[in-house]
C-alpha cells in the first residue's frame, strides 16, 4: 500500500514538473514577441539574379506584440507596423547580397538588416532551392536592445513567365536585452540589465507576380510563427 502511494505521488509530480516547463510565462512570451520584432524578411524566392541583377522596394508589414504593451512600439501598443524599403543586388557568381531598412510608422523604432543568399539549384522549368545567412538588429525601443542571425532554406517554383511561389524556413538565434521594468519583467530599478536569448522557427509563404515582367512586380507573403501569423506586401523595380 506504502509503495503504491509513493510510487502515485511520484507520477503526480513528474506530471507537474512537465506541464509547468511547457507552460509559457509572461516573461518567456515578452521575449518571444521581441523576437518576432526582429525577425528578417526580404521576400524574395531562391533563384540567383545574375550580375545584372538590381533591385530596389517598399512595402509593409504589422507585427503583433500582445506580450509587449510597451508605448514604444507605437500609438497601438500591442502591435508594431512598418514601412520597409529593400535593395536586392546579385553578382556573376550564385550569390545575391540585400538589405531592408524598417522604420515604424508611428514610432522612432527602427531596424536594419542584411543577408547573403547562396543559389544550391536552378534549372529551366524546375524549382530552385537557395540557403540564406541572415543579420538584423531594432534601434529606438525604450526598454529592450535586440539582435539576431538566422539561417533560411528557401525552395521557389515559377508558373509561367508571371507567377513564382516561393517557401522559406529560418532558424533565428536572437540576443535581447531588457534595460528597465516593463512591467514584469525586471523589478530592480532602471539600470538593471538582463540578457536572454532566444531560439525561434518561422516559415512564410509568398506569391510573387511579374506585374511587368523584367521590370516590376508585387510580393505578398504569409509568416507563421509558433506564436500566431501575419501578413506582408512589397513592391519592387528592377531585373
Amino acid at each position: 500500500m506504502a509503495i503504491g502511494q509513493v510510487a502515485k505521488i511520484l507520477i503526480l509530480l513528474l506530471v507537474f514538473i512537465g506541464s509547468s516547463l511547457g507552460q509559457a510565462t509572461p516573461l518567456t512570451d515578452q521575449i518571444k514577441d521581441l523576437a518576432k520584432i526582429n525577425q528578417y524578411h526580404s521576400l524574395e524566392p531562391g533563384f540567383a539574379k545574375g550580375s545584372l541583377g538590381t533591385r530596389f522596394g517598399l512595402g509593409a508589414e504589422e507585427v503583433l506584440t500582445d506580450s509587449y504593451p510597451s508605448e514604444s512600439i507605437g500609438s497601438e501598443p500591442g502591435s508594431i507596423q512598418f514601412a520597409h524599403a529593400y535593395f536586392h543586388k546579385g553578382t556573376p557568381w550564385p550569390l545575391d547580397v540585400g538589405v531592408v531598412f524598417s522604420q515604424a510608422i508611428d514610432s522612432d523604432v527602427t531596424k536594419v538588416g542584411s543577408h547573403l543568399q547562396y543559389n544550391v539549384y536552378q534549372g529551366l522549368m524546375m524549382p530552385s532551392l537557395g540557403i540564406r545567412g541572415n543579420w538584423s538588429r531594432t534601434f529606438g525601443l525604450d526598454d529592450a536592445e535586440l539582435e539576431s542571425i538566422g539561417a533560411t532554406a528557401v525552395l521557389d517554383y515559377s508558373l509561367f513567365r508571371f507567377f513564382t511561389v516561393f517557401v522559406t524556413s529560418t532558424i533565428q538565434d536572437s540576443e535581447i536585452t531588457l534595460r528597465r521594468s516593463s512591467g514584469f519583467a525586471l523589478t530592480q530599478g532602471e539600470n538593471q540589465r538582463r540578457h536572454f536569448k532566444s531560439l525561434d522557427q518561422y516559415q512564410t509563404v509568398g506569391l510573387n507576380i511579374r506585374v511587368i515582367p523584367g521590370t516590376a512586380d508585387l510580393t505578398a507573403a504569409l509568416i507563421r510563427s509558433d506564436k500566431d501569423e501575419h501578413y506582408t506586401f512589397k513592391i519592387a523595380v528592377g531585373l
